[in-house]
Formats: C-alpha cells, structure tokens, sequence
C-alpha cells in the first residue's frame, strides 16, 4: 500500500470520532505517541518531513499530516508557486505552514489569529520550520470595520469568535474575554505590507458574513480565489448573496460541504 493511500484510509477513520467512545480512544492512543511541548517529523501528507510541536488539544489529524484532506486538496490546487495566501483563522499554523510550502520562497502567506495561545503556536511551527521570511503572523480579527473589539477564547480553542457572534455549531465554554484589534480586510489589503491575496482561507466561527462586508473592495478589484467555512443554514445563505452579489461563482467543497469554494468569474 502506498504512503498516499494509507493516509487517504487514515483520514477516512474519522467518521468514526462521532462515537465518544472511539474518539476517547484516539485521544489516548495520540497522547502515548506524541508529548506535549515536543516536536515531531510529520509522516503523511504534503507536509511529509516538515516539523510539528504538538501540544496537548491539537487535532491529532495534525501532526499525522493527514488533517482536513478536502481542504488540503483544494489549497494546493489554488496556490501556485508565487502566490499570496491569506490564512484567516489560522488556529495553530496547520494551514498556514501548507501555504508556505506551496508558495515557495517568491511567494508570502499572512495568517491572522487574534487568540494569544494559538498565534504563538502558528508563530512556532513557522519558525521551527524556517518559513519565517515569507509568513507574517497577525494578531488582529478581521470583521466589517476597524477599532478595537471583545473576542472570546473558547476551552477549545479553534472555537474561539468575536464577541458579537453567538456560536451554534459547537458547544460554547468560554473561558475569558480578550480585548482585540479588528480590522477589514480592505484596510489590511491598502495598507501594502504583503501584496494583495490571490488565495483567501476563511473559517472565523461565525464571523463569515462580517468579513465578507469589510471585504467588498477586495473581492471587487483583487477578486481571489476563496474558501469560506458555513457554520450554520443561516451563515451559508448570507455568504452565497455576498459572494453572489460580487460576481462569484460558488459551490460546496466536494466531501467538505460546509466549505464553499468562491471562484471570480
């Protein structure tokens, strides 16, 4: 069997994390491999060979290399050697590092991630990686204006939202409050500091609709190619009109369906 299909079996196993039992059971048998606060090889994937600190909480798909497929897939069809790549809500760098590979030392990838814990992560597989010079982390959250903002840090992390927004996809157990800076993504664009995207990464939990508003420029004039996760009938619907109305076509990430693909037409 070849390393690409083990890996795409691997993947296929995580239907199975909807019975607690099994997903406990995974949990463990992650934790007796990899330790908290060391790093490993990644073993499968596109990432094979890059490195990976894994710390405790982190999706055990990441440091397999094996995590998201669908997304990943569809990252590495879209990027190119050269490429700009704008990772929002980037967690803890998984695809953040995938951009870095893809775009090469011509290309740049921003990733924004407003939660201190989980910028500090992405911020730690770039260095350990060497990919310091084309990656600029980003602390601020990106909405529909720019000033200052609550945002809240969920006990699981990658739930964590902009205080405004009500989560329904997932259980909330916010641990705290945190004050941010929050900017559009038109103003991050004008600013000059990475040339504007060709590629945009969105999974904000529930501040899709809000990012797309401070984006109207940007998909006007840059017109990248996106990825935006739905969480929610609701969101889906408010998203399709904004992509819609600036002149995208959009359909469902095949076996991701709650990822829409924007292409500019």
């Amino acid at each position: 069997m070849t390393t690409e299909r083990l890996a795409e079996g691997l993947w296929k196993l995580r239907r199975l994390g909807r019975w607690a039992p099994a997903r406990r059971m995974a949990y463990a048998l992650i934790e007796s491999v990899y330790r908290h606060g060391r790093t490993y090889p990644i073993p499968f994937g596109p990432l094979r060979g890059l490195r990976w600190r894994y710390e405790r909480g982190q999706q055990f798909w990441m440091p397999l290399g094996l995590y998201e497929q669908e997304t990943t897939r569809w990252l590495l069809s879209a990027l190119a050697e050269g490429s700009t790549f704008y990772d929002v809500g980037a967690n803890v760098g998984y695809f953040s590092l995938l951009g870095a590979l893809r775009v090469g030392e011509g290309g740049s990838v921003v990733a924004f991630e407003p939660v201190p814990e989980l910028r500090q992560s992405v911020e730690t597989q770039v260095r350990i990686n060497g990919f310091g010079s084309r990656v600029d982390v980003r602390s601020e959250a990106l909405a529909d204006r720019s000033g200052t903002t609550q945002f809240v840090v969920e006990a699981q992390g990658a739930n964590s939202h902009l205080g405004e927004v009500v989560i329904e996809h997932a259980s909330s157990k916010p641990l705290r409050r945190i004050d941010v800076e929050v900017r559009t993504l038109d103003d991050v664009v004008a600013e000059g500091r990475r040339p504007p995207p060709d590629v945009v990464k969105v999974d904000v939990e529930g501040g899709e609709v809000l990012l797309l508003q401070g984006a109207r420029r940007l998909l006007r004039e840059v017109r990248p190619k996106l990825l935006v996760s739905t969480h929610g009938e609701c969101l889906r619907e408010q998203c399709l009109a904004l992509l819609h109305d600036a002149d995208y076509r959009v359909e469902p990430l095949a076996g991701f369906e709650h990822e829409l693909v924007g292409t500019p037409r």
